[in-house]
């Protein structure tokens, strides 16, 4: 069973396939994975090698960054079709599980990613300053998640 945070990246990701399948940007559609850099513990991936296959056989290439700490085998990404390589430049969306560090946004590209903005959080202010245009007119986020309980005060 998929836990919220996966189902939800299984929901991203059809809708972008979905996307892609009337993409009418240049070249084939690309998709980057980022390697996790917040946290050295951070095992996370945002997709699993099967959410790679079901993307490539739907001819979306998807670029993927070497990581030796990632929950699943770089192996597995590569039998299911991703390419690994450090730059991810490439590819239209870049995802990841943890915010991405102001200095390695990469201009023009679009993020996927949970920002942990949403209680306006000090330490990621100055990322979504960049996001929002106010640095980087070119760079853009497709969603922050936030999961709310019946007791949550936010």
């Amino acid at each position: 069973m998929l836990s919220k945070r996966s189902h939800l990246t299984v929901e991203c990701l059809k809708l972008y396939a979905r996307k892609a399948s009337t993409y009418v940007g240049r070249g084939t559609p690309c998709l980057g994975i980022r390697r996790e850099t917040i946290n050295a513990w951070e095992r996370r991936a945002p997709l699993a090698p099967g959410h790679v296959k079901k993307l490539t056989k739907k001819g979306i290439k998807v670029l993927i960054q070497p990581s030796n700490r990632r929950a699943f085998p770089i192996q597995d990404y590569i039998s299911a079709g991703a390419t690994v390589q450090e730059d991810l430049s490439p590819a239209q969306l870049i995802i990841s599980v943890k915010q991405v560090p102001i200095e390695q946004l990469i201009p023009n590209k679009t993020y996927a990613f949970f920002s942990h903005t949403i209680k306006a959080q000090q330490d990621n202010m100055d990322m979504l300053d960049v996001i929002l245009h106010r640095v980087n007119p070119c760079l853009h986020l497709i969603f922050t998640i936030k999961f709310l309980s019946e007791n949550s005060s936010y």
